[in-house]
């Protein structure tokens, strides 16, 4: 793109530079400026970004879109506009509508960055695929992603991530997608939005949102989801377990380490293997599917490729130290996935240990969510519990009336000491299963332990 082009896209005004000057690349973090870049000053809550205008000319930079002018004069063009995050998501949909290619979005309460991790495996057996880096979900992650686009691309995979009503709405009328997936409708956030049926409606959100034509890929167990699919007027594809889905679940089984299962899809049945463990795991795998389908790919040969998914970090990351299976689930936590999780450590072969700490948002139902967690997890025979948080001491206590033994408990108001606490664990023929939400840092005891090793090995 020129800076001519940029300019129109974002409504700015240019002031300097030559308008036919042709932008490599859009970045946002002054850190990582490099010549040619076009850089977007972001204003937040604790950083200002036009603060380092100084430091993105001097590395370079080619321009920059800012909502102010800078008090000293800078060898660096500017674009002029009134919001310069509002210019990142007006760039962003400006490309989106030049770029050819297909756009698939995921949203969902759990499972998210899986899905989206087992729709690359997928699609990529058969077509040029992108898939969103990290945890580049939201009202500035998206447009950076679009931004990503090299043009060689043929399809993107990008998650839509959300913590309030119309989030998902501004997402979808960036990316325009052509095919939208809904994993699930559970509890995360609801401290935001008060109940499930309004987490439901945000969600639901991307179905309105879809390109002309556009198809929705729905979990037909989800009774929220059926009401959404039933509601909207368009086309939608559903897997599941029941007799009407598309794409369904005739028979699983759950190993350690793996899940085989059959589907029942419209091109026939097949009999598939999944590197990963657990129902939900399946699930996704189901709507990676229903989207090869959906845009006319092989799914047979889909199928074969998801053989060798793998999933992002902290996402049942696993890992040994000292012959202890670890198992970092660290990155977020509501009470669905932590069910999911405590499923998959229960079928783990030997001493089973659970780190859990608080899940944050739930609002009125914190309390509780946090004591059924332990009644779950004071049923399933652990070795040691050890708990995270203030909220999680309620999973500690409700595992003591649910029968686990108090000398194999311990509740921390914080992750100091837990380090201590599990070193004794760390051995051949033990698994540790680490989860909480993102904001207790439970990575950092991991961290912790892998320090240990690598003294103890000199």
């Amino acid at each position: 793109m020129t800076l001519a082009e940029i300019a129109n896209a974002v409504q700015g005004e240019l002031k300097g530079g030559q308008p036919e000057t042709v932008i490599s690349e859009v970045v946002t973090d002054s850190r990582r400026v490099q010549p040619g870049q076009l850089f977007i000053a972001l204003v937040g809550e604790k950083h200002d970004a036009h603060s380092f205008l100084p430091q993105v000319a001097s590395a370079g930079a080619e321009a920059a879109i800012v909502s102010r002018l800078p008090a000293e004069a800078l060898d660096l063009p500017l674009i002029l506009v009134k919001d310069t995050l509002v210019a990142l998501q007006q760039l962003a949909a400006y490309v989106r509508q030049r770029w050819g290619g297909k756009v698939v979005a995921v949203t969902g309460s759990v499972g998210k960055t899986s899905t989206k991790d087992l729709l690359v495996q997928a699609l990529g057996s058969s077509w040029s695929v992108r898939g969103t880096q990290g945890n580049l979900n939201n009202e500035i992650g998206l447009p950076l992603t679009i931004l990503s686009l090299t043009g060689q691309e043929e399809i993107l995979v990008t998650e839509m991530g959300m913590r309030g009503p119309g989030q998902i709405a501004t997402l979808a009328d960036i990316a325009r997608p052509d095919l939208g997936i809904i994993t699930n409708i559970g509890d995360a956030h609801i401290e935001l939005l008060g109940s499930r049926e309004a987490i439901a409606r945000a969600k639901g959100e991307l179905l309105y949102g879809l390109k002309a034509g556009g198809r929705a890929i729905l979990w037909g167990d989800d009774p929220y989801l059926r009401r959404l699919g039933q509601e909207w007027q368009g086309d939608v594809i559903w897997y599941g377990r029941g007799e009407d889905c598309h794409f369904r679940l005739t028979s699983l089984q759950l190993e350690a380490e793996s899940s085989r299962f059959q589907v029942l899809t419209p091109v026939g049945p097949l009999d598939l293997t999944l590197p990963l463990p657990g129902e939900a795991m399946v699930n996704n795998a189901l709507a990676a599917l229903a989207a090869v389908w959906a845009l006319g790919g092989d799914v047979t040969r889909s199928g074969a490729a998801l053989a060798q998914a793998r999933l992002s970090g902290m996402r049942l990351e696993k890992k040994e130290i000292k012959g202890a299976v670890i198992r970092n689930d660290a990155y977020n936590a509501n009470p669905q996935s932590m069910a999911v999780a405590l499923a998959i450590l229960a079928r783990q072969p030997g001493e089973k240990v659970a780190v859990l700490g608080d899940m944050l948002e739930l609002g009125p139902i914190e309390e509780e969510a946090h004591r059924q967690l332990g009644r779950e997890a004071g049923r399933m025979g652990l070795a040691f519990l050890l708990t995270i948080g203030p909220r999680a001491r309620w999973i500690a206590e409700e595992a003591a009336r649910a029968g686990l033994a108090a000398d194999r408990i311990r509740a921390l108001p914080g992750r100091e000491g837990a380090a201590g606490l599990l070193k004794p664990w760390l051995r051949p023929g033990v698994t540790i299963l680490f989860k909480a939400s993102r904001g207790m840092g439970l990575e950092k005891i991991i961290g912790e332990l892998e320090q240990e090793e690598t003294m103890a090995n000199g």
